[in-house]
């Protein structure tokens, strides 16, 4: 799971995220957009947390692929470590794998094999460091001005409700009449990326990431009358002003160059848990089957001692 397959196998999580994140950003209220925004801006300062996720796409009623995962990660004084678990379904195909990374060193585990694939990440600067930068980007004040400057004026479809327990539940309803054209032209991207991928299965990477970019081929690629149709989304901020579940769908419609019509539905739905309480996982490969995976893709086999 290098840099390489960790885009390909999130790439439906973010184009689901950048449509919302139009969406949110061209249609705000004032109190739900200060809300949400502010959240987002705390979430940098979380060190460590429980992140489940699910995707769903589906294709004319019929299911693409589903992607279910849950993810642990602490940052914790320029730590950078995780573990997590992912299951993908889809294009005929099942697979679920579990992941542990700790200084540098990735493990990759498919449930169906005996073997952990180990590679070493790439060196970056240092953690400290990238962390600091990741905080300039979110905190930037004149991008956040260029954000609010798009909000402007535009139709308020936030609704804002605060539970008995203290938490505010924001949400978001969207017509194809309502959504921005900058949204609309952002679907035809991500969808246009997600399904023209050159990657393609091989031997040389794991099961679990075949299984992905099987998927990912499976995703029809539109080329005419794409159109967001609606945009649904909803988020929860608890009382310390953190973001806890979001839940959103999105209906996309358009036409292949063959000229068949199709009708996309993504599903997410993100939750977040064990804020600044989270210890991931650890592996100890002492006595199993190990595949070494070089950077080069040529696989090195040893058992570790």
């Amino acid at each position: 799971m290098n840099k390489k397959r960790i885009a390909v196998g999130t790439t439906l999580a973010v184009g689901s995220v950048m449509l919302v994140s139009s969406a949110f950003a061209s249609a705000a209220s004032s109190s739900g957009y200060d809300l949400y925004k502010t959240a987002l801006k705390n979430m940098v300062n979380v060190s460590s947390a429980t992140t489940e996720m699910e995707v769903i796409v589906q294709d004319n009623g019929s299911l693409l692929g589903q992607v279910d995962s849950v993810i642990k990660t602490d940052r914790t004084n320029g730590a950078d470590t995780s573990s997590g678990t992912f299951d993908l379904k889809g294009a005929g195909s099942e697979q679920s794998s579990s992941f542990f990374n700790s200084g540098g060193k990735l493990v990759l585990k498919n449930v169906n094999s005996d073997v952990y694939q180990v590679s070493q990440l790439p060196q970056q600067q240092d953690k400290q460091v990238q962390t600091a930068s990741v905080k300039q980007r979110v905190l930037n004040p004149y991008v956040e001005k260029v954000v609010d400057a798009l909000v402007g004026n535009i139709a308020n479809n936030i609704t804002l409700q605060t539970q008995a327990d203290g938490t505010r539940k924001i949400n978001l309803q969207l017509t194809d009449t309502q959504i921005p054209a900058l949204g609309q032209a952002i679907a035809g991207l991500v969808l246009s990326h997600a399904a023209s991928t050159d990657e393609q299965p091989n031997r040389a990477v794991s099961n679990d990431n075949q299984a992905m970019t099987t998927i990912m081929h499976s995703v029809p690629k539109l080329t005419d009358n794409i159109k967001i149709n609606s945009v649904n989304w909803s988020a929860a901020v608890n009382s310390a002003g953190l973001l806890q579940d979001q839940n959103g769908s999105f209906e996309i419609t358009g036409q292949d160059a063959a000229g068949k019509a199709h009708d996309l539905r993504i599903l997410v739905s993100l939750k977040e848990s064990n804020l600044n309480q989270t210890t991931p996982d650890t592996i100890d490969l002492t006595g199993k089957q190990v595949q070494v995976i070089q950077p080069q893709h040529r696989n090195q086999n040893e058992t570790a001692n």
